[in-house]
């Protein structure tokens, strides 16, 4: 086990049965697991959050021992859990006391890739490999304008045509969709440009409606200013997300923004989101909710099914002209090789807090549409668990591809819908999704975006050449 840590080719030049002593180790973690699992039951109730919980306090001890030390991970987790119980007794710290584990880790973090330590070897690596497929250079242009014009004209067909197809409880569903299309474009823009994992976009998503939801309980701005408010509040707190992303990525960057997301759910449980009360937090305990209006051009579902697919394709077309612009080919550069972007120029730094700040700005315009979409929004709606499934999907559906997102959109809300309906437990997708992720990573990279294009590319290449055989 100890050579495949350190070098898995090598290991198996040398005769190690690699995929044997792969089988042996899962089968000795799951073994591991499941014993402490039956001791947890004895002391708590096992729920689903509750897991989730206890499954971060765990990763932080096992981070600050390199995931190499068992020593140090058993003082870790100690200590994690001493300074939990000290701030169990005052009220006013007591709420926030989970945080413990998600600093512990940033810290833990931060120190061992600054002092050049490898969390395991191989993790540094961790991202996207470029797998996106040239156009001759001749056509990009012209193939970009037609994309550009094919997009908006099945966006107006589509705008046209679901209000009067479905039901009000499919059409909240496929408004849900689309406006999480939007969260999923804010991912892929981090992953397919910059070939960097970011886990807490949904987190992003949920700091865009509180700030949304604030600004109008607070001031009653129409509605898109509070959500210009919540783009934008969205927008400076990914720059600060991304701070970490200047001097690390691969596994570093991954846990890190996994913290983070993690953190905004002890942080939003504690608070909620805002409802029209008094003070900093705006929230109201004793009394009924007040809910946030839509906008005027919108206030029946099917209208806001159209005002959700307009914001939709303007986040689209805002994203192509950076990808056409210079921050995109900066972009592609970074991504090939930060060294080579570096001897061109390129000013690394400031690129990729761009990057950074655009995703926040759409995944803050996300979190509003669905403030907008009920008028409020649900804490237990934003665990860090989102941020995990919202990349998982986004993987899925196709990071490269213009059709990626809004696969993923469907995935998130359309297909969980649709297993309710046949009276099926909609969480069951998630176990889909997990499958569909290995699918994607081992087989598919570019997504089911990326089969759907290929398939259709290789059947106009069929009738192009069935055409010529005619004309012969």
């Amino acid at each position: 086990m100890r050579a495949l840590a350190n070098r898995r080719e090598i290991s198996a030049l040398l005769g190690v049965p690699v995929l044997k002593v792969d089988s042996w180790a899962w089968a000795m973690s799951g073994l591991i697991a499941g014993v402490s699992g039956i001791l947890l039951a004895n002391l708590a109730r096992m729920q689903p959050l509750f897991l989730t919980f206890m499954v971060i306090p765990v990763i932080a001890a096992a981070i600050a021992g390199r995931v190499q030390s068992l020593g140090i991970a058993v003082v870790g987790g100690l200590a994690i859990g001493v300074i939990e119980a000290i701030g169990t007794p005052f009220p006013s710290v007591a709420p926030y006391r989970t945080l413990t584990p998600f600093v512990f880790a940033i810290v833990a973090l931060v120190f061992l890739q600054r002092h050049g330590q490898p969390l395991i070897s191989g993790g540094a690596g961790l991202g996207a490999d470029d797998v996106r497929s040239g156009a001759p250079a001749g056509g990009q242009r012209h193939g970009a304008l037609v994309g550009v014009a094919a997009g908006v004209a099945a966006a107006l067909v589509v705008a046209l045509a679901v209000p009067e197809i479905f039901s009000s409880y499919w059409l909240r569903v496929l408004t849900a969709s689309a406006i999480l299309a939007l969260g999923s474009l804010a991912t892929a823009i981090i992953y397919a440009q910059l070939g960097m994992v970011s886990l807490c976009q949904f987190a992003l998503v949920g700091v865009g409606g509180w700030v949304a939801l604030r600004s109008w309980h607070a001031v009653h701005w129409p509605f898109e200013m509070s959500l210009l408010c919540g783009g934008v509040g969205a927008a400076l707190l990914g720059l600060i997300f991304g701070l970490p992303a200047l001097r690390m990525r691969g596994l570093y960057l991954a846990l890190v923004t996994l913290m983070i997301a993690g953190g905004f759910q002890v942080v939003i449980t504690a608070i909620d989101f805002p409802d029209g009360g008094a003070g900093f937090i705006g929230k109201i305990y004793n009394g009924p909710r007040q809910y946030m209006d839509r906008p005027g051009l919108a206030t029946t579902d099917a209208a806001y099914f159209r005002y959700c697919l307009g914001a939709l394709v303007i986040g689209y077309l805002f994203v192509l002209w950076h990808q056409r612009s210079r921050a995109g080919r900066a972009w592609a550069m970074i991504r090939r090789s930060e060294a080579c972007a570096l001897s061109a120029s390129v000013n690394i730094v400031a690129y990729k807090i761009w990057a950074f700040t655009l995703a926040g700005f759409l995944a803050g315009l996300c979190g509003g549409l669905l403030a907008g979409l009920i008028g409020t929004l649900d804490l237990t709606s934003f665990p860090a668990s989102e941020s995990v499934l919202l990349f998982a999907v986004t993987l899925i559906g196709g990071a490269y591809s213009w059709l990626g997102p809004i696969l993923a959109g469907l995935l998130l809300r359309a297909v969980p819908g649709l297993l309710n309906d046949w009276h099926i437990d909609g969480n069951i997708a998630t176990i889909v999704f997990g499958a569909g992720l290995l699918h994607a990573l081992i087989t598919a990279p570019r997504g089911v975006a990326g089969q759907i294009l290929d398939a259709v590319g290789r059947i106009k290449l069929f009738a192009g050449q069935v055409q010529r055989e005619k004309a012969v």
